[in-house]
């Protein structure tokens, strides 16, 4: 087994409604996500994916995040309605984006060969 890991950054503000304390109050973070790419065959390079592609892939999602309001980004505007964004929010949001993003640069990839 392989793996690649990357990290980025972004910045965003939110407020956890109901909880009782400063957190109801609308605040920023500065988040840094790591990004852990696992796989069991390696290309014609020896690699199992590029980093440069690993790095865009979770910056392009990461990018979606970046100096916006969390509250009011699906899923997160739901979730954060009722004080339920947790960490499985966030994790489900980033592999569904982080997969998606991975298999349309594979589709333009190989419509180029």
């Amino acid at each position: 087994m392989y793996t690649l890991r990357v990290e980025g950054a972004f910045e965003a503000a939110h407020r956890v409604v109901g909880y009782p304390g400063k957190c109801d109050r609308l605040h920023g973070h500065n988040w840094v996500v790591e990004a852990a790419f696992r796989g069991t065959e390696l290309d014609d390079l020896g690699m199992m994916i590029d980093f440069k592609t690993a790095k865009a892939a979770l910056m392009a999602v990461l990018d979606e995040f970046d100096h916006r309001y969390v509250n009011e980004l699906p899923p997160f505007d739901a979730a954060m309605k009722i004080g339920r964004a947790s960490c499985r929010v966030w994790r489900e949001s980033f592999l569904s984006a982080l997969l998606c993003v991975l298999r349309l640069r594979r589709q333009r990839r190989i419509s180029l060969r």
